[in-house]
């Protein structure tokens, strides 16, 4: 996700099956409410090193230990 993307709305990706990574590179992108409900593959959401607990407050529970630092 660029840098240039200020918002993921809610539940934008939920359900993708597919999908298991994500790639966030700015570090005030915002995300809705339950982003990715539903996506039980995901395993891993990469954000820059300085914003992992902003990422993490946004997230729901069971994705906080799928953000890394890069």
């Amino acid at each position: 996700i660029p840098k240039t993307m200020q918002i993921v709305d809610q539940m934008a990706f939920a359900g993708c099956e597919n999908l298991e990574m994500v790639n966030f590179e700015g570090e005030d992108t915002r995300l809705g409410k339950d982003v990715f409900s539903y996506c039980h593959n995901l395993s891993k959401i990469l954000v820059p090193k300085a914003a992992v607990e902003k990422y993490k407050e946004q997230l729901a529970e069971d994705f906080q230990d799928a953000v890394t630092g890069i």
